[in-house]
């Protein structure tokens, strides 16, 4: 198996627990590719 992309960012402890993981987009002062799971979060940021 070969990874096609590999990136390192930050993780997020939250405060509240997110039951089921979670995949979506967010907008905060860019465009981020962000997955939650438990109290556990991840943002992935997308630029052009």
């Amino acid at each position: 198996d070969t990874d096609v992309v590999q990136v390192d960012v930050p993780v997020i402890n939250m405060t509240q627990s997110q039951e089921s993981f979670t995949i979506s987009f967010e907008e905060n002062n860019g465009l981020f590719l962000t997955f939650t799971w438990d109290t556990t979060k991840v943002q992935v940021p997308i630029t052009q």
